[in-house]
């Protein structure tokens, strides 16, 4: 009974998820994750993804109680740069990316919460931009060069900074991965850092954990949802398909 309760996903799980796991399941989600905290490994959040029509999702974030984050991913121009819409429920933290009228920009929109003013800002548009949750899309689409231990080298658009950040995300030995305590057969780890050494003393690393099958089964690093005091966090999430 032990040993099936401790399968997620195929991965061997830190006995929190355990717990995390029943809170987060959803029927309905065509991709459900279960974020802890990076070093307490206290639950933090579900994210629930649902598939709305071709191109377009919801996500739902919940804290186990309530709705605290919604999303929405329009990946009509592309799988590795969605349309977003992100409104943080309690402080009013908003993120946007839409596209100009003639297509050759991204409106970008932040407002850290309710009592402050949207800024704004127009970001040119390049085949080698990333865009929130299409950092997934995008390392399928360069699999062969992340299985061929090559660096992928690509701008990721930062809402809140309102720019686009020059990022690499290489393969390590799985040994060595950042996420620990998330063991799955033939994982593949990535790890994201930028694609400059000054920068690199600014901008947290991540780590990502892949299958055979292409599928990100955990996430260590920065997350894009705030605590619930609207401070950053840092989180290790395991997806369930």
């Amino acid at each position: 009974m032990l040993k099936n309760m401790m399968l997620f996903v195929g991965c061997v799980l830190m006995p929190m998820l355990v717990i995390a796991e029943p809170l987060c399941r959803d029927d309905n989600a065509g991709i459900v994750g279960a974020a802890l905290d990076e070093k307490t490994q206290e639950f933090l959040y579900c994210e629930r993804y649902y598939q709305l029509d071709e191109s377009l999702w919801r996500v739902d974030y919940h804290d186990g109680n309530k709705l605290i984050v919604q999303k929405t991913l329009d990946y009509s121009l592309g799988l590795a740069s969605p349309m977003v819409v992100q409104e943080d429920l309690r402080s009013g933290e908003l993120r946007v990316v839409a596209v100009s009228d003639d297509l050759t920009h991204w409106r970008v929109k932040y407002r850290a919460n309710t009592d402050e003013e949207k800024e704004v800002a127009d970001v040119s548009r390049g085949s080698d931009q990333v865009v929130d949750a299409g950092f997934d899309a995008f390392v399928r689409q360069k699999w062969d060069d992340v299985i061929a231990d090559g660096a992928i080298v690509f701008n990721f658009l930062s809402i809140p900074h309102l720019r686009s950040i020059p990022l690499r995300a290489k393969r390590v030995d799985i040994a060595g991965c950042d996420i620990l305590n998330v063991q799955i057969q033939d994982g593949i780890c990535i790890r994201v850092e930028a694609n400059n050494r000054l920068l690199r003393f600014f901008v947290d690393r991540l780590t990502l954990l892949y299958d055979s099958k292409k599928r990100l089964r955990a996430f260590n690093g920065l997350v894009n949802i705030q605590s619930d005091a609207a401070k950053t966090q840092k989180a290790t999430i395991v997806y369930q398909y």
